[in-house]
C-alpha cells in the first residue's frame, strides 16, 4: 500500500527545520517513508519526517507498507515546521494531483505579478518626479539664459570701456619706455660706483684688520699688566700725549681704572688714555709737549679726598680736574645738575660727597650719584659700588656694591 503526500510551501522563501508526522492504521507492516531532502523513522505505525529547508511550491513524500486486509480511509496528515508559518499536508486520495500542481502556479504567478505591479508603482513615482525636476530645471535654465543674455550686453559695453583703457595705456607705455631707458643708465653708474665703493670698502676691512692685530697685542700687553708682570718699559702708542699737566698723585690712583677700559674696551683713545697717564706717573713729574714744557709745567694738585671720604682714587668723575674747581666752575656745575644732566649729576655728587669746593654731604652727594646711576651713568653706579664697597656714609655691603657694579656693566652696555 502507498501513501503519496504532496507538502505545498506557499511562502516566497524557503522554509527551515520542517518536521511532518503521521499514523498509519493499525496493523500495517514493513513501513518505509522517503521523500527529496526528507529524512524518516518509522515507530510502529507512526512515521516522522524532517527536513533541514523546504522549497517554495510542492515537495513529494512517499509512505508505503503492507496492510492486513481492505484499505483503511486515510486521514490528513499533520504538519509541523517549528516556525509561524505552516505547511500544509494531504493524502493522494482527497486532492488530485494537477490541482496542487495548478495552485502552486498560481501561487508563484501572483506573487510575481505582484512584484512587478510594485516594480511599476515605482517607476510611476520615480517618472513623476523626474518630470517634476525637469520643469523645476527647465525654468531655472531659462531664468539663467536671460541673465546670460543681460550679462553679455554688459559685457559688450565693459569691453568697449576697456579697449579704449588699453589704447591710453599703450600710449602711456610708450611715454615711459624713454624714462625706463634712462633709468637703466642711471643704474649701470650706480652699479659701477657701488663697484668702486666695494673696493674701497675692501680695502679699509684689509687695513682695520692689520690694525685689529696690533690692538689685539695691546690688549694682551694690558692684561698681562694687570695680573702684575713687570714690564721692562712702558707701553708705546703711536700717538702724541696732550701738552697739560697732571698731578704725579692723581695718575698712580687712577692708573688701574685707565687699564680697565683699555682692556675691557681697547679703542684708540682708551689706549692713548692708559698710556699717556702711565708714561707720566713713571716720569715723576707729569708730561708736557716736550721736554722744555714739561720741566716748567705746573704741578697744581688734583682734587684730594678727605680721609672720611674715599681717599684710594676709585671715585670717577666726567670731567678730569687738574686742579680745585673754582666757584663760577661749581655754579656751573651745580646748575647742570640740577637740570638733569648725568655728567653733572655724577661730577656735581663726586664732589659734596668729598666736600670739594662746598660744604661735605656725604647724604646728599650719594643721592646725586644715584641719580647718575639710576640714568644710564655706568661712572655712576661704579661710583655707588665704591660706596658701598668702602661703607662711604653707609655701612659697608659687599652684596649691595656687588649690584652696582653690575649696573655698571650693564650702562657700560
Amino acid at each position: 500500500m502507498t501513501w503519496t503526500l504532496r507538502v505545498l510551501n506557499t511562502a516566497k522563501e524557503p522554509v527551515a527545520h520542517v518536521k511532518l508526522a503521521d499514523v498509519l492504521p493499525l496493523g500495517v507492516t514493513n513501513i518505509q517513508a522517503e521523500g527529496d531532502g526528507f529524512q524518516c523513522v518509522v515507530a510502529d505505525t507512526r512515521v516522522g519526517c524532517t527536513a533541514a529547508e523546504l522549497p517554495v511550491g510542492i515537495s513529494i513524500l512517499t509512505i508505503t507498507g503492507v496492510a492486513p486486509g481492505p484499505t483503511a480511509p486515510v486521514e490528513p496528515i499533520a504538519a509541523s515546521t517549528g516556525v509561524a508559518r505552516t505547511g500544509t499536508v494531504t493524502a493522494r486520495s482527497q486532492v488530485p494531483d494537477g490541482i496542487m500542481d495548478t495552485v502552486a502556479n498560481l501561487r508563484l504567478t501572483i506573487g510575481s505579478l505582484e512584484k512587478e505591479k510594485a516594480g511599476l508603482a515605482n517607476q510611476v513615482t520615480e517618472l513623476t518626479a523626474a518630470h517634476a525636476q525637469s520643469v523645476k530645471d527647465f525654468v531655472a535654465l531659462k531664468s539663467k539664459m536671460e541673465s546670460a543674455r543681460v550679462s553679455s550686453e554688459d559685457t559688450a559695453a565693459s569691453l568697449e570701456g576697456e579697449r579704449k583703457r588699453s589704447s591710453d595705456l599703450l600710449a602711456t607705455l610708450e611715454a615711459t619706455k624713454a624714462e625706463r631707458d634712462a633709468l637703466q643708465s642711471s643704474l649701470d653708474a650706480s652699479n659701477a660706483s657701488l663697484a668702486a665703493s666695494k673696493e674701497a670698502l675692501s680695502a679699509a676691512q684689509q687695513s682695520l684688520k692689520d690694525k685689529q692685530g696690533d690692538f689685539d697685542k695691546l690688549a694682551a700687553e694690558l692684561s698681562a699688566m694687570k695680573a702684575g708682570l713687570v714690564m721692562a718699559e712702558p707701553l708705546k702708542f703711536d700717538v702724541d700725549c696732550p701738552a697739560e699737566a697732571t698731578s704725579h698723585r692723581w695718575l698712580l690712583n687712577n692708573l688701574p681704572f685707565l687699564l680697565d677700559d683699555a682692556i675691557a674696551n681697547p679703542t684708540p683713545r682708551n689706549a692713548r688714555a692708559f698710556l699717556c697717564a702711565q708714561r707720566a706717573a713713571t716720569s715723576n713729574d707729569g708730561f708736557a709737549s716736550s721736554p722744555a714744557s714739561r720741566s716748567t709745567a705746573p704741578q697744581a694738585p688734583l682734587v684730594e679726598m678727605p680721609a672720611t671720604a674715599v681717599t684710594d682714587g676709585k671715585l670717577h668723575t666726567h670731567h678730569l680736574f687738574k686742579t680745585a674747581p673754582t666757584p663760577a666752575e661749581m655754579d656751573r656745575l651745580r646748575a647742570a645738575a640740577e637740570s638733569g644732566s648725568v655728567e653733572a649729576l655724577n661730577d656735581w655728587g663726586v664732589l659734596v660727597l668729598m666736600g670739594v669746593g662746598t660744604p661735605q654731604d656725604v647724604d646728599l652727594g650719594r643721592k646725586y650719584i644715584r641719580a647718575a646711576a639710576n640714568a644710564g651713568s655706568a661712572i655712576a653706579a661704579g661710583n655707588m659700588a665704591v660706596v658701598f664697597e668702602l661703607g662711604v656714609g653707609v655701612d659697608p655691603n659687599r652684596a649691595t656694591a656687588s649690584q652696582w657694579r653690575r649696573v655698571a656693566a650693564a650702562n657700560r652696555g
